[in-house]
This record gives structure tokens, sequence and C-alpha cells, in this order.
């Protein structure tokens, strides 16, 4: 199992199924993501369980949340026992140390087209997943070519 401290990491989002999970894994993904979040994938606590339980140790398995309250955040994670968090939207310092204290890390997903993805403080957190535009952003900005230039390495 490949941990945070690679260059870069294959994270493979929206896994419905075992069967997915497996293929995800056997073709070298480092992590899967199972989506806790309103999406035509979101999965059920019970679902999401089965899958972290039956890929445990072969891969980092990361619940990922948008705009969801810090309690249902970590009562799915009681529950569910992932190796990471990933937070589409706000992270307060209260969830952050409460993910902590359970040895979570925490990945935090930054809008490129916000004001976040240029004030956020990644030293806070274990990872940062570079996102595209929020939906209302991309609707509005549909074809047009986005610029490079946020994600030139100094």
């Amino acid at each position: 199992m490949t941990d945070f401290d690679t260059p870069f990491l294959v994270k493979i989002c929206g896994l419905t199924t075992l069967s997915d999970a497996n293929a995800a894994i056997d073709a070298g993904a480092n992590a899967v993501g199972l989506i806790l979040a309103s999406s035509p994938r979101q999965l059920t606590l019970d679902r999401a369980l089965a899958i972290a339980e039956a890929t445990r140790g072969r891969v980092l398995r990361t619940l990922v949340f948008r705009d969801d309250d810090d309690e249902f955040i970590l009562r799915a994670q009681d529950l569910i026992d992932a190796d990471a968090v990933q937070i589409h939207g706000p992270l307060s310092d209260e969830l952050r140390g409460r993910l902590r204290e359970r040895e979570v890390r925490v990945i935090k997903a930054l809008s490129i087209a916000s004001d976040e993805f240029y004030e956020f403080n990644d030293a806070t957190v274990d990872a940062v997943l570079v996102d595209g535009a929020t939906p209302e952003v991309e609707r509005a900005t549909r074809g047009r070519r986005c610029p490079n230039d946020p994600l030139a390495y100094p």
C-alpha cells in the first residue's frame, strides 16, 4: 500500500462496486475514493463500508465529502475507518483536529476557480487535490480554455 510521501498519488474516485475497486487496485491505483457526497456515484454507508473492509491494507481508502457537516463526516469515518477523507467545501479547524486525533489523513479539494485555491494553507493538510471549477462555474465557462498559470511551479 502506498503512503502520502510519494511525489504524486493516483486516486480512482467514484467506485461503486468491489469489482471496480479491485480493478483500480490491479491497475496500480494508490488510492480509491468512496463518494458519500451527493452524486450519481454516491454510496450508502453500508456499501462504502463493504468496499473499504474488502480493500483494507491493499490501497488507501478515501471517503469523499462535499459540504457535509462535521458530525456526519466523523460518524461516517468512525463507522468505515477509512485511511483518509477528502473534503470539498469548508474544512473547519475543529474537524481537522478531530480527524487528526483519529489518525486520519486529510485531503483538501481546492477548486481552481475559487479564491480559496490561492489562500488555502496547504501545510495544514496531508494532501491537496486540485479540482476543476464548481458545477456552477463550469456551466458558465464551458468551452473556454482554463489558464494554467495557477498551476505553474515557482
